[in-house]
């Protein structure tokens, strides 16, 4: 039974993936349809499990990318570092675009 248990959670774990997935198939999909040029990262985030529950999840290798743990949360800027600011943009932004957000902090 603890098996088949074991089973459960880790199908579990692939609905709720795929639910994220869709989800922010949605999204993406609707912020696209404002701005054509923009990029959009997409990531579930599982603040209640650590990297080492990834092998539970029955996914390609690169769903698995895009899913953030517990740890990666906990260090987050780090995180951001290695995965996402190595990334370049279609485009630099332009002047305006930096005036108009010269005001705003990263969080």
């Amino acid at each position: 039974e603890n098996g088949s248990n074991k089973e459960q959670q880790v199908q579990a774990l692939g609905k709720t993936f795929k639910k994220s997935a869709e989800q922010r198939k949605r999204i993406k999909d609707l912020i696209m349809r404002f701005c054509k040029r923009l990029t959009v990262r997409q990531f579930t985030v599982y603040p209640n499990f650590d990297k080492a529950f990834k092998s539970q999840f029955q996914l390609s290798s690169s769903d698995k990318s895009t899913i953030i743990f517990k740890d990666d949360v906990d260090d987050f800027s780090n995180w951001w570092k290695e995965n996402v600011s190595d990334l370049l943009m279609d485009e630099p932004l332009g002047p305006e675009f930096r005036t108009l957000h010269e005001k705003v902090r990263n969080l």
